[in-house]
């Protein structure tokens, strides 16, 4: 399935193997923004900061995949 949007003539080829976080951000598909400056997505960060409660970082990702849900 991630083949059909991220291959080679996927609508999403573009992001394949690249930092797309601030294309993302930008809702862009412009490929300046692709491995750039991320300001933008700092704007999004702070946003959801001052809008939502942290309840959990991810520091270790192969630990949180091991521990039993809840």
């Amino acid at each position: 399935m991630s083949r059909m949007f991220y291959g080679p003539g996927g609508p999403y080829a573009l992001f394949a193997g690249k930092d797309a976080s601030r294309a993302l951000a930008k809702m862009s598909f412009e490929e300046k923004y692709l491995n750039g400056d991320l300001d933008a997505l700092q704007d999004w960060e702070y946003k959801f900061m001052s809008k939502y409660v942290k309840v959990r970082s991810i520091k270790n990702l192969e630990a949180v995949a091991l521990e039993p849900s809840t």
